[in-house]
């Protein structure tokens, strides 16, 4: 396939830039703002812990039933955690476990408990549904409406129909590194005219405030403990301590899986927060994790922009 965009001769130019329209891979779809967008799988457990503790009707300790398997309500579709045992030991589990551990079932059962109205508020105000500008158009993610107990509670765990893009889920994520406060994403610090005189200076605004300082408090000590004693462990920096969540999303009975790992350092002074997505199960199809190989790629972000 030809390479070049820019060129002294315009046949050469016109025909890589066909090349690549043609693509099946579609290499100039900025995936980070657009096209189909992705199923977040368990990192949009962030989205569901956080309306659940912004409800007023949960805290980190609030327990659920731990089964090994659960029957979506009105079907005959059992669905597991990934350890495909129960999440823990013990007859119940708490909400602080479910997420450091990335537990499906606990998640579905709280997703039904909470309803999906007050999941996609909390989503809504994270961001999904709108049209961010940054100023490139960052395709709005997806919580759906209208859906069943079953449907409910595969969107508590990220599947179903719920879609987002990686800059989505580094807002979510941003969020709870600031302390529930979400700065508008904007790739441009300021115009300059070709005298490079400046024409304007852009200031730094509030996205908008999804949570509480105490709700973003919860979630970075079950991100670290995730990353520390969880499933998130390839994310660790050696001295540093690391908050975030892994996700491995399915698509179909045999697509590959989408990678994920989203998260911010130093967690008691963020620095940096990266969102990670790796597409078509990494080359490996469905026998790779978010922490397997999405995790690793953060975690190298991480000690690049950390000087580690």
């Amino acid at each position: 396939m030809p390479t070049c965009l820019a060129g002294l001769s315009f046949g050469e130019v016109s025909d890589a830039y066909r090349s690549y329209v043609d693509s099946a891979d579609a290499p100039l779809i900025n995936r980070a703002i657009g096209g189909d967008l992705y199923h977040p799988g368990s990192v949009f457990k962030l989205v569901v812990a956080a309306a659940a503790l912004e409800s007023g009707n949960y805290t980190a300790q609030s327990e659920f039933e731990n089964l090994e398997s659960f029957r979506l309500p009105g079907t005959l579709t059992e669905i597991r955690n990934a350890s495909r045992t129960s999440c823990g030991v013990g007859e119940t589990v708490t909400l602080e476990q479910a997420l450091i551990r990335s537990c499906n079932i606990p998640f579905a059962l709280l997703a039904i408990e909470l309803g999906q109205d007050k999941i996609r508020a909390q989503a809504e105000l994270m961001g999904f549904g709108d049209l961010v500008e940054i100023p490139l158009g960052v395709t709005p993610s997806i919580y759906p409406a209208g859906m069943n107990d079953a449907q409910t509670a595969l969107s508590g765990f990220g599947q179903f129909d719920v879609r987002t893009s990686p800059m989505q889920m580094a807002m979510v994520t941003a969020a709870i590194a600031n302390q529930g406060v979400i700065m508008t994403p904007q790739l441009v610090e300021s115009v300059v005219s070709s005298n490079l005189n400046v024409l304007e200076q852009l200031q730094p605004s509030v996205y908008s405030s999804p949570m509480s300082r105490q709700s973003a408090g919860l979630l970075t000590r079950m991100m670290v403990d995730s990353v520390e004693l969880g499933v998130a462990g390839r994310a660790g920096v050696a001295g540093v301590a690391v908050a975030g969540k892994t996700g491995t999303a399915q698509n179909g009975p045999s697509d590959p899986y989408t990678l994920w790992f989203t998260g911010f350092a130093p967690a008691e002074a963020p620095e940096v927060v990266v969102t990670v997505v790796v597409e078509d199960g990494g080359g490996i199809g469905q026998n790779g994790t978010g922490n397997q190989i999405a995790a690793p790629i953060a975690k190298a972000v991480i000690e690049a922009v950390l000087g580690r």
